[in-house]
């Protein structure tokens, strides 16, 4: 979580703890917008760099 942009590391923890994103806006004092795309972009954020160090899932492959 340290390697993404301050900014949205707090809504990201919060996410990740499990506050919804309408508490975390009221928490923080962010409108719902802000919220939304702070967290949209950290979580996006945090899947690239989980990427980057191996850490993920593949998807199922299709029964043929």
């Amino acid at each position: 979580i340290e390697t993404i942009p301050a900014s949205r590391r707090p809504a990201v923890r919060m996410y990740l703890i499990g506050h919804p994103r309408e508490e975390i806006a009221e928490l923080m004092g962010w409108t719902e917008g802000k919220t939304r795309n702070l967290l949209y972009r950290g979580l996006a954020d945090l899947r690239e760099k989980l990427s980057e160090m191996g850490v993920g899932w593949e998807r199922p492959q299709e029964a043929t």
